[in-house]
């Protein structure tokens, strides 16, 4: 990807949201997210059906069972959320880096000022957060914080908590899925069980929490340690396989490992639209664009309902000179998230690059009156719009959107 895109890409590598720093990977990992995430935030006539949602653990002061117990279900509660269609999940990796700004005691205790500085960095229309702990009895006493992040930035939060009797760890990780989706505006579809593949040994999901609670405590040999129980096992464990693939993609930057578990999990699902998605980044991070871009569609195959799909194929068909197609994939995003400027944005700018004027200024216009104070001077400079420069329609268009 070219980062010196004078279009959207440079934008977000402009506008001091995206102070990562450091390795060169984490940055080109994030961009293709940042393409949905920083949209700037706007109030709609109607409310997008199209949900962005953060996931997160809060073990402050758990013991060790505890808080591996925390971090097993709220991993694969976290999973099981991606699958549902037109929904997306910010990366792990993101909420940690916007965590070094925010505290998450600060969150957890629904300080809204802290929970609407998350709500600008992320863009996530939810925070989720779970604490959980065994109780004396065998079950589990579940509770979690879910914050409201609405697009006018006003927060609510709500405390759901429960708890469970003992039980077989996949019958666990159902009921207590099924008891968040009820406070949520989504649903479990129909026959949605049958094809997930959850771990259902109790044994290996405490081991499966031991080892990312090592990870988290940066105790990485322990905890991959007790990934290589479980998967040393005769049962096949799918999330074991995708927190894997995940990890050595974005924290280890370790790609032929990362495919390896990845391609585990595609060996037995051939539809498993997560792993073909990070298999796609995988291939993108290592530069084999065709390789990715045959993922990605696969990915596409499974879940039209993807915005983060669209955006990663538009983005590579525009690196291989494909731009019809890059202006389909931005036009399908916008049927799923009609209200996200940036990426009205990215399609103005692709249809003036690609002599579209009479399109291209649609566009802008639409992009101008869901956020001009983001975008108004970027049109005035950007190098891809020169063409719309010249004609009168556009003059009297940022006449009509002056801040």
């Amino acid at each position: 990807m070219k980062q010196n895109n004078a279009g959207l890409q440079g934008f977000l590598f402009s506008n001091g949201k995206n102070g990562f720093g450091g390795i060169k990977a984490f940055r080109s990992l994030l961009i293709v997210f940042l393409l949905f995430a920083c949209s700037p935030r706007v109030t709609p006539a109607v409310q997008e059906s199209y949900h962005t949602v953060a996931f997160m653990d809060y073990t402050a002061g758990l013991g060790e069972k505890d808080a591996a117990f925390t971090f097993a279900l709220d991993i694969t509660t976290g999973y099981r959320m991606e699958a549902l269609g037109a929904v997306s999940l910010v990366p792990d990796s993101e909420t940690d880096v916007y965590l070094q700004s925010i505290e998450s005691s600060a969150l957890w205790n629904a300080d809204k000022k802290a929970a609407r500085e998350f709500g600008k960095l992320s863009n996530a229309d939810f925070l989720i957060i779970g604490r959980h702990a065994l109780s004396p009895s065998g079950g589990y006493s579940c509770e979690f914080r879910i914050v409201y992040l609405a697009l006018d930035d006003t927060v609510r939060t709500q405390r759901l908590q429960f708890a469970l009797p003992a039980s077989e760890a996949g019958q666990l990780q159902k009921k207590v899925f099924e008891r968040l989706l009820s406070q949520l505006p989504m649903k479990v579809p129909a026959k949605f069980w049958a094809s997930q593949n959850t771990i259902d040994s109790n044994s290996a999901f405490f081991k499966f929490g031991e080892g990312i609670r090592q990870v988290s405590t940066r105790h990485a040999d322990a905890g991959l340690a007790e990934f290589k129980k479980i998967l040393s096992s005769n049962k096949y464990e799918r999330d074991v396989n995708y927190y894997l693939g995940r990890y050595y993609a974005t924290r280890q930057f370790d790609y032929e490992r990362a495919v390896f578990h990845l391609r585990e999990i595609i060996k037995k699902n051939t539809k498993d639209f997560g792993a073909h998605y990070w298999l796609g980044f995988t291939y993108y991070l290592r530069a084999n664009y065709p390789e990715a871009v045959k993922e990605f569609e696969k990915a596409e195959s499974i879940d039209p309902d993807s915005v983060e799909i669209y955006l990663l194929l538009g983005t590579l068909y525009q690196d291989t000179g494909n731009y019809a197609a890059v202006i389909s994939s931005y036009k399908q995003a916008l049927k799923l998230v009609p209200y996200r400027a940036s990426i009205w944005y990215s399609l103005t700018s692709v249809l003036s690059l690609t002599g579209k004027t009479d399109e291209a200024l649609k566009a802008l216009q639409r992009t101008l009156e869901l956020d001009r104070k983001a975008f108004y001077n970027l049109a005035r400079s950007d190098s891809d719009l020169a063409q719309l420069r010249k004609t009168d329609a556009y003059r009297k268009l940022m006449e009509t959107y002056k801040p």
